[in-house]
């Protein structure tokens, strides 16, 4: 296969160390780069290659070498550096190995990309991680810069089209759909990254401000897309209606719109969406619960990692994110001095029918301040009708995350 070939030559040329591994993390080729002769180390472990040829065996020390393999099983990818083993952190030659590695996620079974790149630079330079990171994030902002119009403008003109193809044939429209759809996808992605190359270049374009939680909370609902909204059910609970919080509104609509777009497609459509509203001493949390696939506990903290998809879940006709929204969320709730988690399970007893499959928590930083006067109940604001298998879910879903606060 050409395209094979040109891709065996383009790594065999390049001066970069380069190995991939299996699900074992064996090795299953190298580049000439990393060692002269490649079918040599075939079937050796990543850790005997690291301890025994140079020169990463002169930065090679056994805890870092569990550290690396446990996060090369766990993380889809990622980089660390290792100090020379022989060179004090305050020398001045900082001499650092650089490992990155990335999953190989097209391929039909497990394999990873491992770049080695040994460098010596001087303490007050800039190290090639830091200055890829510029790069990338200029080369980001150029890239956002010139795909939001023509993305907006091919949007635009596919809705003119779908009016216009009325009396077209029926899959004259399912592409037509599909297209638009894709091209959703594409500008979620393209924000997302923008907030998240804003986040890690320190910018200031979110400002906090003192708001009404309650204001705050209808406005977003009111904003929702009528399909979603009429999936989502907000309880509002204790002395949640009249607190104020610091937030950016814009920063957390956009988490509450990813959390309740992952529910929806993840969820249970019969049974909707949950959230719920209450205030400790300290803070404002916002609970939501939804009944469908759940969340493996093993996988609840690497999810929040950028790029993560719970492959188990993906359904292939559909078009999915690309595993950026929750680690969107986590980035922005800690610019608001908040952080965002999954409820533990709790007692097997509570675990009824009308128990949720997952439910995620937000916690934000109360201001002590409340209002003077209570807005009216925000189901009756908005027109929220009851649900009809109240007071099941409801009261269910109260005492589960009432036993799940209390554990420890």
């Amino acid at each position: 296969m050409l395209d094979e070939r040109l891709l065996e030559l383009a790594l065999q040329t390049s001066s970069e160390s380069t190995l991939i591994l299996d699900s074992k993390l064996s090795i299953v080729w190298s580049n000439l780069a990393a060692y002269e002769e490649p079918e040599r180390i075939r079937g050796r472990s990543l850790d005997d290659f690291l301890s025994l040829v140079k020169p990463a065996s002169d930065f090679y020390q056994p805890e870092l070498g569990q550290q690396l393999l446990k996060k090369l099983t766990l993380l889809p990818f990622g980089e660390v550096r290792w100090r020379h083993a022989q060179l004090a952190p305050e020398s001045g030659g900082g001499s650092v190995l650089l490992i990155r590695w990335h999953l190989l996620a097209e391929m039909p079974d497990r394999y990873i990309l491992v770049n080695l790149h040994n460098h010596g630079r001087r303490r007050s330079d800039p190290g090639p991680a830091e200055q890829a990171l510029r790069s990338q994030q200029i080369f980001m902002n150029q890239l956002v810069h010139e795909l939001r119009t023509p993305l907006a403008i091919a949007l635009g003109g596919l809705r003119r089209v779908g009016l216009q193809l009325k009396e077209a044939p029926e899959a004259c429209g399912e592409y037509l759909d599909m297209t638009a759809q894709e091209l959703r996808r594409m500008q979620r992605l393209i924000d997302h990254l923008t907030i998240l190359s804003d986040i890690d270049a320190g910018s200031q374009r979110w400002r906090l401000k003192p708001v009404l939680f309650n204001s705050f909370l209808l406005q977003w609902y009111q904003r929702l897309p009528e399909s979603s909204r009429n999936s989502v059910y907000v309880l509002l609970q204790g002395d949640a209606q009249l607190q104020h919080v610091s937030i950016d509104a814009e920063a957390l609509e956009l988490v509450l719109n990813n959390l309740v777009d992952n529910a929806v497609k993840y969820g249970d459509s019969d049974r909707g969406i949950v959230i719920r509203v209450m205030d400790s001493e300290h803070a404002l949390k916002i609970y939501v619960a939804d009944w469908g696939h759940g969340i493996d506990p093993a996988l609840q903290d690497v999810v929040f990692d950028r790029f993560r998809r719970l492959e188990q879940h993906r359904d292939p006709s559909r078009a999915d994110g690309a595993g950026l929204g929750l680690a969107v969320c986590r980035a922005v709730l800690g610019l608001m001095n908040g952080h965002i988690s999954f409820v533990p399970a709790v007692q097997p007893e509570l675990s009824g029918a009308n128990t949720p499959s997952t439910v995620v928590k937000v916690h934000l930083p109360l201001l002590g301040l409340k209002a003077e006067v209570a807005p009216p109940p925000f189901d009756e604001t908005v027109g929220q009708s009851q649900r009809g298998d109240e007071p099941g879910i409801l009261v269910e879903l109260s005492r589960y995350l009432d036993a799940a606060e209390a554990v420890p």
